[in-house]
C-alpha cells in the first residue's frame, strides 16, 4: 500500500513540475493576435472569366411526403443539380433516392448562366470576429458549388453562424445566380434531351 502512495505522490509531483512549461510567446506574436481579433476582414477574388469553369451545381433542400408500409412521413430531402457547362446536361439526383434524372439546357439557358459565371467573381471572405463576440459553431451550408479545372467553391458556404471564412460571388452576383437556379427548377421538367 505504501508503494501505491508513494508512486502516486511522485506521479503529482511530476505532473505539477511540468504543468507550465510552454514557450510563452514572443511580443510580435502577441500583437499579431490582437489585432486579427479586431473584426477586420479581408477578402480574396477569384475571376471566373479567368478560369475554365467545367460545372455548377445548385444544392437546395425543401420538404416531401413519404409513404412507406401505410405511413406517410414529411421529409426534409436534400437535392442536387448539376450541370455539366460542356454538354449543357443537368444531372438531377437527392438524398432520398439512388435515381438520377436528367434534362438538357436550352442553348439560351446555357448561355444565361455562362454569362452569369464568367462575369463574377468569387469572394473569399476572411473577417476575424472580435473577442466579445460569440459565434454559433454551426456550418452555413452552401447553395451552389462551381468546379473549375483547379479547384471548386462553396457559395454561400460559412465555417460558423458570424460568417467567418465565408465564400460567396462577390457584389450583386449571388442574387443572379439564385434567381437563375430559381428559373431553372420552375422549367426543369420542360427540358427534356432530344
Amino acid at each position: 500500500m505504501k508503494i501505491y502512495w508513494l508512486s502516486a505522490v511522485a506521479g503529482l509531483v511530476i505532473l505539477a513540475s511540468f504543468q507550465n512549461c510552454q514557450k510563452a510567446p514572443y511580443q510580435d506574436e502577441i500583437n499579431n493576435l490582437s489585432k486579427n481579433a479586431s473584426g477586420t476582414s479581408a477578402s480574396n477574388k477569384v475571376n471566373l472569366s479567368e478560369q475554365r469553369v467545367v460545372q455548377v451545381q445548385f444544392l437546395s433542400k425543401g420538404p416531401k411526403t413519404v409513404t412507406n408500409n401505410g405511413s406517410t412521413y414529411s421529409l426534409i430531402v436534400n437535392t442536387t443539380q448539376q450541370i455539366d457547362l460542356a454538354t449543357g446536361k443537368i444531372s438531377v439526383s437527392s438524398d432520398n433516392s439512388t435515381d438520377v434524372s436528367t434534362y438538357c439546357l436550352t442553348s439560351d439557358l446555357k448561355n444565361e448562366l455562362l454569362n452569369i459565371v464568367k462575369a463574377s467573381s468569387v469572394c473569399n471572405s476572411t473577417a476575424q470576429v472580435s473577442s466579445s463576440q460569440v459565434c454559433t459553431q454551426v456550418l452555413k451550408l452552401p447553395y451552389a458549388r462551381i468546379v473549375t479545372s483547379n479547384e471548386q467553391f462553396e457559395l454561400g458556404s460559412a465555417t460558423d453562424g458570424c460568417g467567418s471564412n465565408a465564400v460567396d460571388l462577390c457584389d450583386d452576383q449571388p442574387s443572379l445566380l439564385k434567381g437563375f437556379a430559381a428559373n431553372l427548377t420552375l422549367k426543369l421538367s420542360s427540358l427534356i434531351c432530344n
